[in-house]
């Protein structure tokens, strides 16, 4: 799903992201894009781990073919797309990102709890370093 162009309500293009259907995910991504360019590079790989690994035990497959087939698929979709949104502009967090919104929704509904809460802590612990 892409985003609807802006208009004069903002709340109508925070309703329309992806991420935000699920309310965890939406408010741990708005966490993210605050987040240091480090962290956004730590958590992508994180989100691809978590995807690449319940694929790889429901499809009973080795997490390296899993990993290299899913990202293959994720990066000629996004060849075909802008780089209009915010976490475009790190190629490993559009990478994940396109990873996890392509990811079928059974499969969301398992790993998007443990994704939204990875990033909260890890920004957590962002915080408690920096104090």
């Amino acid at each position: 799903m892409s985003i609807t162009p802006s208009s004069s309500n903002d709340n109508s293009q925070i309703t329309n992201r992806w991420y935000d259907k699920d309310p965890a995910l939406g408010k741990a991504v708005e966490s993210l894009q605050e987040a240091t360019d480090a962290y956004h590079a730590q958590i992508a790989l994180n989100i691809i781990g978590i995807v690449v690994e319940h694929y790889a035990d429901a499809e009973g497959r080795d997490t390296y073919s899993t990993q290299k087939e899913l990202l293959s698929l994720a990066e000629r979709k996004l060849e075909c797309l802008p780089k209009d949104r915010w976490y475009d502009m790190n190629s490993s967090l559009r990478s994940a990102m396109q990873l996890l919104q392509d990811t079928p929704k059974e499969y969301q509904q398992r790993i998007i709890p443990h994704i939204a809460q990875m990033i909260e802590l890890t920004l957590e612990r962002n915080l408690l370093e920096i104090a």
